[in-house]
């Protein structure tokens, strides 16, 4: 976990509450070493505390770009069924994550396999705060993935700061970009399992 997100004026506050919860002004300025007690008996108090209150703002802002992106991710993959459906695969289950607060998926299920997109955060992933991404998956019932799409993967670039509205903008449009060249990669994986099974 890393804490360079926090700023000093959180800092501060938190410090303050703490040490309104532990001691009076008096007490503490009557100690002898009282920077290397703030130090040793407050820091990590600071920090879990810190913590506590980002992962509530955190986890809100997704809540956040959840609401505000659920109609076009809603409206993305309705084109995509209708596209398998054209192309005489059988589409069913669609479901999404309006009535959950604590889901971030939609998805459906198209022939023998799952195909679910995602907000996916950094702290669920490699418990940092650096962001979010969009992501789609194709799974079978085994949970074996037979295709992936999400835009920088395993780069730098691969989080967007969830408090950002406007690279979150421009990540969406990257991946609704990459969409079309993902259905046909799907709708080939469908051709070949179909070619698989009646071997």
């Amino acid at each position: 976990m890393t804490y360079e997100k926090m700023t000093h004026d959180e800092f501060v506050d938190i410090l303050h509450e703490i040490v309104k919860e532990k001691c009076t002004i008096d007490e503490l300025i009557d100690m002898p070493d009282v920077y290397s007690y703030l130090s040793e008996e407050f820091n990590n108090d600071v920090l879990d505390r810190w913590t506590e209150k980002y992962d509530v703002r955190f986890y809100d802002q997704i809540k956040r770009v959840k609401l505000a992106y659920d109609e076009k991710i809603e409206d993305m993959l309705n084109n995509i069924m209708v596209a398998f459906c054209k192309s005489g695969f059988a589409v069913k289950n669609f479901y999404s994550p309006r009535d959950d607060d604590n889901t971030y998926k939609w998805g459906f299920e198209v022939n023998d396999l799952f195909v679910e997109l995602e907000i996916v955060d950094s702290k669920e992933c490699n418990d940092s705060y650096d962001g979010i991404n969009f992501s789609v998956m194709v799974t079978d019932i085994e949970s074996v993935i037979h295709a992936h799409l999400s835009p920088y993967n395993y780069s730098e670039e691969c989080w967007v700061d969830v408090f950002n509205d406007g690279k979150i903008a421009e990540r969406f449009q990257d991946f609704y970009s990459d969409m079309e060249d993902f259905v046909c990669i799907v709708g080939k994986i469908f051709d070949k399992r179909n070619f698989e099974n009646h071997m």
